[in-house]
């Protein structure tokens, strides 16, 4: 879709560079650090398929890796957070 001369262009029309940086910037907004970790081949394949038994992913989505990190990064929050709740109540 195209706009006339001076309209708002469409976050769509955006450059990839410009969409990569403002998630960037979102990211970092909400207080969200890149960090990078290796794991085992067996480690990974555990997780994954843990994630689709509780529910997390489909096994389709499961052959997503993007989703995968995902759910790794929300299981980490859930285990961080619930260490720090289990120090403050003792």
């Amino acid at each position: 879709m195209r706009y006339a001369r001076g309209a708002p262009a469409s976050e769509d029309d955006r450059s990839p560079e410009a969409r990569r940086k403002a998630l960037q910037r979102e990211r970092e907004d909400n207080d969200l650090h890149r960090c990078e970790i290796w794991l085992s081949g067996g480690a990974l394949q555990r997780l994954t398929e843990q994630f689709i038994l509780d529910g997390w992913l489909t096994p389709e989505q499961a052959s997503d890796h993007g989703r995968v990190e995902k759910a790794i990064g929300f299981l980490l929050e859930q285990h961080a957070h619930a260490r720090r709740l289990i120090r403050a109540c003792s």
